[in-house]
C-alpha cells in the first residue's frame, strides 16, 4: 500500500497512526488492540528498540480471593465472633480449634 504525492512515493504499511497528546497519552487503534488481545484494564509494557516503540501485553493479573477468617474473642466470659455477618459452621469449628491450640 502506498501513496503517490507530487511524484514522491511514500510507503504506508498500516493506516494506524496516532497522535501523542499533551500528557503523553495516545489512543491505540481498535484493530491493533484486537490483534494484540489487549482489553480494558490490561497492562502493556513499553520499550524503545531498534528505532521503534514497542508494546507487549503483560499477563492478566489473577483475581485475588479475600478470605475472612473470623477470630474468637472473649466478651463477658464467653467466646464469641465479633463480625456483622453469619458464620458458617466450618469456620466456627476452625476458630475454636485455633483458640484451643493457642492455650
Amino acid at each position: 500500500m502506498g501513496l503517490d504525492r507530487q511524484n514522491r512515493w511514500c510507503e504506508f504499511p498500516t493506516m494506524n497512526a496516532t497522535k501523542v497528546r499533551a500528557k503523553n497519552q495516545v489512543t491505540l487503534p481498535a484493530a491493533v488492540l484486537e490483534s494484540a488481545g489487549v482489553g480494558v484494564d490490561d497492562l502493556v509494557e513499553w520499550r524503545f528498540e531498534g528505532g521503534e516503540i514497542r508494546g507487549a501485553r503483560l499477563e492478566k493479573a489473577k483475581p485475588r480471593t479475600i478470605v475472612h477468617r473470623p477470630k474468637l474473642i472473649r466478651r463477658h466470659g464467653l467466646l464469641v465472633f465479633d463480625v456483622p455477618y453469619p458464620i458458617p459452621p466450618e469456620a466456627f469449628v476452625a476458630a475454636v480449634r485455633e483458640e484451643r491450640e493457642e492455650q
